[in-house]
């Protein structure tokens, strides 16, 4: 292929960039509620008994659970209550469950029990602790507990949307049962789900297990003798359609994400039951190969509702303090002053004239510190920063939301993953507009960052694509400052910036087209060490400086732009340039009547 060729090749692939960032929606489903609480530290068991141990018989399971529709492993003993250092924080009471040496399959191994509940849910959260027995040998996997719904098929038995389906765990590994096969002192999770869509195993069984992930692409690894949070949420599909959402966390990391489930066929299956399900198998192969124990704890099912500031709450803290996973906090229109920290998936939300102001202006107004947290339609102001999110606010979601006089950063994103901003006014903060650093995965449109301290858009980033946004009279840097590769930027304006219109530094595979940039006090577009980037159809004018500069940058195509009216030169690009390639550019009324001065190894006109 041609050079000319290949630059036409990229930008046509380029000029069409966009991210897309995925968010389920925050819906509150039907109403909210709590199905199921207990941590058995006020279990009738506990509280009668002076022992460590206690049986902890099926009339307590279900006190405790509900409803039970069967039990296995119960009557036979292999359940018991624990105390003391057993017991999750070495405190209160937990409870254990037994696998005896060379047991497997739920009559000999374990236990399980589903609790029934009579309800109209249709999307739930269930979290719980889980440790497993010191040396815990994982052998080949096991089940653990999850949320399901009808019959709750497990075994051979089909999910055929209309029956009903679950959605239990497992720790699975990839030992095969060989005799002599070392001990497997750790192991992979999974989730084992029965849908409409689930594929079908060796032996015929309709199944779906589909590993867990870590943030940086490593599958998750269980060890013994360390308690986990699991946390696990089911919305049900539309019915006929694949749009359910199954999704599971460890320790607060997103580790299995599915928004394609098809779990039923039929309005009449919801969500009401818990499948408590744990014992080695599979088969004679997976057998325990020592007696083993596994604990649990904290186990809870909520239904999202609405929190209402002040109908219900006096104050916004104590609703955060009050919601459960997936909840949605609403604000009522008046001033409120806060310094909230979000740990887990919520939704906050304004209505009418809501101001969020800083309690401690010290402090950010909101720290984000979990996945899955929607911020919208409200005005956030006088923090240190508006919003501060870390690294573990993957699929944070900013939307129709103003910050003004913030004393630092109006927004500042650590570390994320998936970072939606949309429709925010961003105004007289004494920081930057936007800082994204290191955000892996980003969207933002339709913003206005106004009259800040620093640049208007900030980000040191990768992944992402910025539309629509405004970069006006902020007072140092650039309008827009990107480090960063693989990422978009279309149809923005940078206009009356203390410094650069758009400064592009250190980063490849990018698309920057349709943008404008006005009245900028240094250079109206500046790449520094930006390489295979497509440049198109933008409109550089009246720059302090020189319109156009591209610097150490190779391999770019530089097409149908327009720069002119500048103080400096149209274009310039410098000695250290290689292999970039222009056409069709226009260049009017610059400095001296120049439009491109080009110094390095480039070709075109």
């Amino acid at each position: 292929m041609s050079s000319v060729a290949s630059f036409l090749w990229l930008g046509r692939a380029l000029s069409v960039l966009i991210f897309l960032v995925a968010y389920a929606s925050s819906d509150t489903t039907l109403w909210g509620q709590v199905l199921l609480d207990v941590d058995f530290d006020q279990s009738a068991n506990f509280r009668t008994s002076t022992s460590a141990q206690q049986t902890y018989s099926e009339s307590q399971i279900e006190s405790d659970f509900g409803p039970l529709r069967f039990t296995n492993g119960v009557s036979e003993g292999r359940v018991s209550l624990v105390t003391g250092g057993e017991a999750f924080g070495g405190s209160g009471a937990s409870i254990k469950v037994d696998f005896p040496v060379g047991s497997f399959g739920t009559s000999t191994s374990g236990a399980q029990w589903i609790a029934e509940y009579d309800t109209d849910i249709e999307e739930a959260w269930l979290t719980y602790r889980v440790k497993f027995g010191r040396d815990f040998d994982f052998v080949r996997g096991g089940k653990l507990p999850g949320l399901a719904g009808g019959s709750a098929p497990s075994g051979s038995a089909p999910a055929d949307g209309i029956r009903g389906w679950s959605a239990r765990l497992m720790w699975l590994t990839g030992f095969q049962g060989q005799t002599g096969q070392p001990q497997q002192t750790t192991s992979q999770a999974i989730s084992y789900a029965k849908h409409v869509h689930s594929g079908f195993d060796q032996d015929g069984r309709q199944e779906d297990e589909e590993l867990w992930f870590e943030l940086d692409g490593s599958s998750t690894t269980l060890r013994s003798d360390v308690w986990y949070a699991i946390r696990q949420r089911v919305k049900l599909n539309t019915p006929g359609q694949q749009d359910g959402i199954l999704q599971i966390w460890l320790d607060g990391r997103l580790v299995l994400d599915q928004d394609n489930i098809q779990f039923r066929n039929t309005a009449d299956l919801k969500i009401d039951r818990f499948f408590f399900s744990t014992f080695f198998g599979g088969g004679f192969d997976w057998r325990a190969s020592k007696n083993e124990v596994i604990y649990f704890d904290e186990f809870r099912i909520t239904a999202p509702q609405e929190r209402l500031v002040p109908e219900q709450y006096s104050s916004p803290a104590a609703a955060v303090a009050a919601a459960n996973p997936g909840d949605t906090i609403v604000l009522g229109s008046a001033n409120w002053y806060a310094n909230l920290y979000i740990n887990k998936p919520l939704t906050l939300r304004g209505r009418g004239k809501t101001r969020l102001m800083a309690a401690n202006g010290s402090r950010p107004v909101i720290e984000v510190d979990s996945d899955g947290v929607t911020v919208e339609s409200m005005e956030i102001a006088r923090g240190v920063r508006g919003v501060q999110a870390y690294a573990t606010a993957t699929r944070l979601n900013i939307q129709n939301c103003s910050f003004v006089d913030n004393f630092g950063d109006a927004i500042r994103i650590f570390g994320s993953r998936s970072v939606a901003i949309q429709n925010c006014v961003i105004t007289s903060n004494e920081g930057r507009g936007i800082f994204l650093d290191q955000v892996e995965g980003f969207y933002i449109a339709n913003c206005l960052s106004s009259g800040n301290g620093g640049a208007g858009f900030e980000i040191f980033s990768n992944g992402g694509f910025v539309a629509n946004c405004q970069a006006i009279n902020n007072q140092a840097g650039a309008g827009f400052f990107f480090i960063g590769s693989n990422s978009g930027f279309q149809n923005n304006s940078s206009v009356s910036n203390r410094g650069m219109g758009y400064l592009l530094v250190n980063g490849r595979a990018n698309g920057f087209t349709g943008n404008f940039a006005n009245l900028n006090s240094s250079f109206g577009l500046l790449a520094y060490g930006i390489d295979d980037t497509f440049i198109a159809n933008n409109l550089i004018e009246r720059s302090g400086g020189v319109g156009v500069i591209l610097d150490n940058s190779k391999r770019n195509a530089f097409m149908d732009n327009t720069s002119s009216f500048n103080s400096g030169i149209g274009a310039y690009f410098s000695p250290s340039t290689d292999g970039n390639y222009s056409t069709r550019n226009q260049y009017q009324g610059n400095a001296f009547s120049l439009g491109l001065i080009d110094e390095g190894s480039n070709f075109g006109n």
